[in-house]
């Protein structure tokens, strides 16, 4: 799903741990089996559905930032495979501590890995906020150089457009 999500001053991850449901008005749906895209107007789910978002612009009032530890983190969501950096508060196990946060939770340096149309595609993306709750596998990333892939066909892209990934 593509959208774009025009916010106040708040940042996206506490935006969307402070409401129960999402409506966007122009939506792209694309189905990850044949890669088949259509357009939507004034499509609304719950937050809860969502299982990962991709935040760009504006981090948020400096405030609102607190010093953290990061730990790479390798999990799956849904379909997806995401590498990132979970953070948390110094002295604290991020992957531990997950148990504890809000649903939908920032990760920095993100790569996310996913099938489009029998695709293998791989999106590098600054940040991502993902759904704790929809979580399938989580652990510290046992690769300092990401994963090793041995796939067919591969198409790595550069986040060039916010997505929005949810199943319906």
């Amino acid at each position: 799903m593509q959208s774009e999500l025009e916010l106040d001053e708040s940042r996206l991850s506490d935006h969307l741990n402070s409401i129960d449901q999402l409506v966007l008005d122009h939506v792209t749906l694309t189905d990850l089996a044949t890669g088949e895209a259509v357009a939507a107007t004034g499509f609304a789910l719950q937050v809860e559905e969502l299982l990962a978002v991709e935040a760009s612009g504006w981090r948020g009032p400096r405030e609102k930032r607190i010093r953290t530890r990061e730990q790479r983190t390798e999990l799956a969501i849904g379909p997806y495979r995401v590498l990132g950096r979970l953070h948390a508060t110094p002295g604290a196990d991020a992957v531990a501590s997950l148990r504890v946060r809000p649903m939908m939770v920032p990760l920095t340096e993100t790569t996310i890995a996913f099938t489009l149309n029998g695709t293998t595609v791989i999106r590098d993306v600054p940040t991502l906020i993902v759904n704790r709750l929809a979580i399938h596998s989580l652990g510290p990333s046992t690769s300092a150089s990401g994963w090793e892939l041995s796939l067919p066909s591969v198409v790595q892209q550069r986040a060039s457009t916010s997505e929005i990934y949810a199943f319906r």
